[in-house]
């Protein structure tokens, strides 16, 4: 996750040094700006800096997203918990969204929705446990339940 952190920084960085210096040769005389050691020239490196972190906003966002997806399969692998684990995305639907649209998910979710949870959950339950054949058809009637 560092790794990727630390790519993304690099590489933001790097954008907004070359957005910077061509926008001070096409406008830098009219703007009074001559290169990036000018004071004059911060406003415009933080409005283009910003810029980068607005758009490159989702794509961290889905970079974490899949670390706590796999974070949450560790979990309930060590636990062998799966209930418990759909319990505590039940809970976290008071504050958050159980079952945001992909959109929503992409934009604003940093972390897997309660309803992809609840799914890896009881799917885990299914595969490997031995009484969760019986159950699992109730689990996901209930999960379907949760979206109406």
């Amino acid at each position: 996750l560092l790794t990727y952190l630390g790519i993304f920084i690099l590489v933001g960085f790097a954008f907004t040094h070359v957005f910077f210096d061509a926008a001070v040769t096409r406008w830098g005389s009219k703007w009074s700006v001559r290169g990036i050691a000018d004071p004059a020239g911060l406003p415009l490196l933080v409005l283009i800096f910003s810029t980068l972190v607005f758009i490159a906003t989702p794509l961290l966002k889905t970079v974490v997203r899949v670390t706590e997806r796999e974070a949450d399969a560790f979990g309930i692998n060590a636990s062998r918990e799966p209930d418990g684990m759909a319990k505590v995305a039940l809970k976290l639907g008071a504050y958050r969204k159980l079952d945001p649209t992909p959109l929503e998910e992409f934009i604003f979710f940093d972390h897997p929705s309660g309803r992809a949870r609840i799914r890896m959950a009881m799917d885990w339950k299914a595969a490997n446990l031995p009484a969760a054949e019986s159950a699992a058809p109730k689990a996901r009637r209930q999960l379907g339940e949760i979206r109406e």
